[in-house]
């Protein structure tokens, strides 16, 4: 005979809920037939807080998770509105007919605003900006495989620092495999700096940068007024640092009667 357990939804006591959470699990078995299993939950507005994980916080605006598994072949996915602002849609899946790796993980997170990147550098200002990243997970009992892109675009903001502002920002990692390709460039009032380089472990230069531009504006205070063409390559073999090449300043204009502000030496 078919048998069907019901489940209820427990909110562990780390998250705050504005709104409120529900849910329902179904197994179903008979004799000589595979597990069924069909599992739904959704909540309202809320914030899960974990003060064991250094103070974790993450708030979504809803959450949504489906799961449908039969025997051993199936797939969950998760979708969540995060706040204050961006999406999360994830989804795992077994598949019997790829013995070596039948689990798959596929996440994509779509963040439309980038105040975060100022925890990094604190430095930076930012006005505007867009960042998504893509992850495409495989494993099993071969050796996994993770495909994953990662891009920050259209960033604007201001150095106050320095006295320049900044648009035009990107920066993208493309990981296949062990290897990282690495891009970036961002603009300084009409010159434009450039960032190429990768990540392989199995080279013996682990990580290449290169970061080039032409006129680029790097300061622009009362006191100080400098711009740069860099042409710099930056290498990393596993035990140490090697900086190479030239900066060519084809415009600059020092003011030595006026005295460095705190802002200008902080930023130097």
């Amino acid at each position: 005979p078919l048998q069907v357990v019901k489940l209820f939804v427990q909110v562990p006591d780390s998250m705050n809920l504005e709104g409120e959470a529900n849910g329902e699990a179904r197994l179903a078995w008979s004799t000589g037939a595979p597990l069924a299993i069909d599992a739904s939950v959704r909540a309202d507005r809320g914030r899960w807080i974990d003060e064991r994980s250094e103070g974790l916080d993450v708030g979504f605006d809803g959450l949504a998770f489906d799961a449908a598994w039969r025997g051993d072949a199936g797939s969950a996915t998760l979708d969540a509105t995060l706040l204050p602002a961006g999406s999360l849609h994830a989804t795992l899946s077994r598949d019997p007919a790829d013995p070596e790796r039948p689990w798959r993980i596929v996440a994509n997170a779509d963040l439309p605003e980038i105040d975060w990147v100022e925890e990094f550098f604190p430095q930076f200002d930012a006005t505007a900006g867009h960042a998504w990243v893509e992850i495409d997970w495989r494993g099993g009992t071969a050796p996994a495989r993770l495909r994953a892109r990662g891009r920050i675009e259209d960033v604007a903001g201001e150095v106050p620092g320095l006295g320049i502002r900044l648009a035009n920002g990107q920066l993208g990692l493309e990981q296949d495999g062990e290897q990282v390709a690495i891009s970036g460039s961002v603009d300084s009032n009409g010159g434009t700096l450039k960032l190429v380089g990768r990540y392989d472990p199995n080279e013996r230069q682990r990580l290449l940068l290169e970061l080039g531009g032409i006129d680029v504006e790097v300061a622009n205070l009362p006191e100080a007024r400098l711009r740069v063409t860099p042409d710099l390559q930056l290498a990393f073999d596993g035990d140490s640092w090697r900086l190479g090449g030239k900066i060519v300043i084809p415009k600059a204009k020092i003011d030595v009667s006026r005295p460095r502000s705190r802002s200008c030496s902080a930023a130097t």
